[in-house]
């Protein structure tokens, strides 16, 4: 096995806290046992990306710290820091629209991602307008932007976002997005830009 792909359901809403739900124990065990049987099973870590919808908490490291004393509507809470709507381009870099909007629970799926060493990329959907990419303590954290016209957001923002690996160089990948525009350009639809 050369590469692996973890597709996780996030859940969908928090019944118990409020807000979005998030990876639970018992799917973060199944993670780390199965991670644990592939890396015996081939005598080595196998590089993976996983692929879920709601983002982690940890995105809020790609964000820029918010002022102590702004209390503004340009700021929300992420990961119990209050950052502002821009990205830290130390860290990461692309488009970002909206807040990512992680759950309010940190469940650990991240920390163990990191302490099991094999995910080098971590890609969310769930904003439809964000399209950026970061690294927080070696692992990539890749929003796709929504690709359904039946969502929110502008036809400039839809996309496909694509991944290419490398079979002699698993532990890299490339991604690309494949925009709306690239494929019809904006033409009649110049007005929803």
């Amino acid at each position: 096995i050369k590469f692996n792909l973890w597709l996780i359901d996030s859940n969908d809403y928090d019944r118990v806290n409020g807000g979005y739900d998030y990876v639970h124990e018992d799917q973060i065990a199944w993670y780390e046992r199965t991670s644990r049987e592939l890396e015996e099973q081939e005598g080595h870590l196998v590089p993976s990306i996983v692929f879920q919808h709601i983002i982690v908490p940890e995105v809020g490291e790609l964000l820029l710290d918010a002022p102590s004393d702004s209390g503004t509507s340009a700021t929300k809470v992420i990961n119990g820091e209050p950052k502002v709507m821009a990205l830290n381009p130390k860290y990461a870099s692309g488009l970002m629209l909206e807040f990512p909007c992680p759950s309010d629970t940190n469940s650990g799926q991240f920390a163990s991602w990191a302490e099991r060493g094999d995910v080098i990329a971590a890609a969310f959907g769930h904003d439809h307008v964000n399209s950026f990419i970061g690294t927080v303590d070696g692992i990539d954290l890749v929003m796709a932007p929504g690709v359904t016209f039946q969502s929110y957001g502008r036809y400039i923002t839809r996309a496909v976002r694509t991944f290419t690996l490398d079979e002699n160089d698993p532990w890299n990948y490339e991604t690309d997005l494949y925009k709306y525009t690239d494929a019809f350009g904006i033409g009649l639809y110049s007005w929803f830009v």
